[in-house]
């Protein structure tokens, strides 16, 4: 069984969330989107140049087509091992990124209630 939030839940939780102590939090989670998003960039930048793609956009983008970031670090450190290998910061900040920030942006990212602030969409709730 799914029902809607009412408008009225809707909007105590708008008001709780961006105009109380808490309203700085949905900054903060923008930028660390945003943030995220810009690292996915750079390892995208890094798998490109250990397999020699830097120059050829189209077969990198065969390549990556669809690959989330937890992928793209297993594919990087993987190009790596055979082609280019990776120094210890690297492969240790690549490894903290995967294991810790991707599950986080995930959380973030699916979460209903992030998705009902943002969009004022109404999601359903499950119960």
């Amino acid at each position: 069984m799914s029902q809607r939030l009412s408008s009225s839940e809707r909007r105590a939780i708008k008001e709780s969330e961006f105009t109380s102590e808490n309203s700085i939090l949905p900054l903060h989670i923008g930028y660390f989107i945003l943030w995220f998003g810009t690292c996915e960039g750079v390892i995208t930048r890094i798998l490109a140049h250990v397999l020699g793609f830097a120059k050829q956009a189209q077969r990198l983008e065969f390549v990556t087509r669809g690959l989330d970031a937890k992928a793209k670090c297993e594919r990087v450190r993987q190009a790596a091992k055979l082609l280019m290998p990776l120094g210890p910061n690297l492969n240790a900040r690549l490894l903290m990124f995967q294991e810790k920030m991707v599950p986080l942006r995930n959380r973030i990212s699916h979460n209903w209630l992030g998705s009902e602030l943002i969009n004022f969409s109404g999601p359903t709730i499950r119960s």
